[in-house]
């Protein structure tokens, strides 16, 4: 038996959280609360396979050998203050800001870690928005949680949730876009459905009233990618064409006015304005990318050491 050093004591750390079993928080290893690595004094090697006992201040841990699962994250997705992960496990960690229940693990206390998200699995998506987060299920379902003040979680309410709760009535969904106050699905035959604020037109269903259930929008189909930003939605076409609707007071609809549309319009054209368009992307007033089109191929996987 030895002392450890800090760096050992983080190692030994990493592989704890990595374990099948106690990696979702070391309470399982009999702690009273989560372990840093300055908990760690001693550390005994129990076989080649660095199973082992670590003596903390207060008591010894133990772990069997692996193999150890290490998180591999699929996507990532920030909102206001917030952000969430989705791991190759299909399941969903995040931390941040928790005001509103926005990181949907039952609370409303920030948290300065990753956290699971409970009773979410087969996650092949996910999306957030200002103060709310969605997830795209395997079965093409999709489950939203955080703040529903403009019906933004479209479970038919304006009631907040801390928890992951279904979408009303939607089902074949193969992608999500999510702004500021609204939020918008892309179907499997290539329409699309939004749902949350609209009174700048942002749910492109031809109305200014607000939806807490998902609505068509109208005249939209051959849809590949979708974009979502703060008060205005585009759609890219399989043909390479892009029609937004929403707010335009800075021209952002590209309809060569400033007008607010409540229905999509044409922005882009290839065959007269240029190139064929591959991808979509909506960003704010400052700058920043809110999201990207769903019609690009799936990015590498980012293998994290420790999560």
């Amino acid at each position: 038996m030895y002392k450890l050093s800090t760096l050992q004591a983080h190692r030994i750390l990493a592989c704890l959280r990595a374990m099948p079993v106690a990696g979702l928080g070391l309470l399982a290893l009999g702690a009273s609360k989560p372990l840093v690595a300055e908990d760690f004094l001693l550390f005994k090697e129990a076989s080649p396979e660095h199973s082992g006992v670590a003596i903390s201040k207060t008591k010894a841990f133990t772990w069997q050998a692996g193999p150890w699962e290490v998180p591999v994250v699929r996507d990532v997705t920030a909102g206001h203050h917030f952000t969430c992960v989705l791991l190759e496990s299909g399941t969903v960690r995040c931390w941040g800001r928790n005001g509103y229940g926005e990181l949907g693990d039952g609370t409303t206390t920030n948290r300065t870690r990753p956290a699971p998200v409970p009773g979410l699995g087969n996650v092949v998506g996910i999306a957030a928005g200002y103060h709310h987060t969605c997830a795209l299920i395997e079965d093409r379902t999709v489950q939203c949680w955080g703040h529903n003040n403009e019906g933004q979680l479209g479970d038919g309410t304006t009631t907040r949730r801390t928890r992951p709760t279904p979408v009303s009535g939607l089902e074949n969904v193969v992608g999500l876009a999510e702004a500021t106050y609204h939020t918008c699905a892309l179907m499997d035959g290539g329409t699309v459905q939004c749902w949350g604020h609209n009174r700048l037109g942002e749910l492109g269903d031809g109305t200014t009233t607000n939806r807490t259930r998902p609505t068509p929008v109208l005249g939209l189909e051959n849809v590949v990618g979708l974009a979502a930003e703060a008060h205005h939605t585009c759609a890219l076409m399989d043909g390479g064409t892009v029609q937004c609707w929403g707010r335009n007071v800075h021209g952002q609809l590209g309809d060569s006015t400033t007008e607010d549309r409540a229905r999509p319009v044409l922005s882009f054209d290839p065959s007269k304005q240029g190139p064929q368009v591959r991808s979509v992307v909506c960003a704010r007033a400052d700058g920043m990318l809110v999201a990207e089109s769903y019609c690009q191929a799936d990015p590498k996987p980012i293998s994290l050491e420790m999560f």
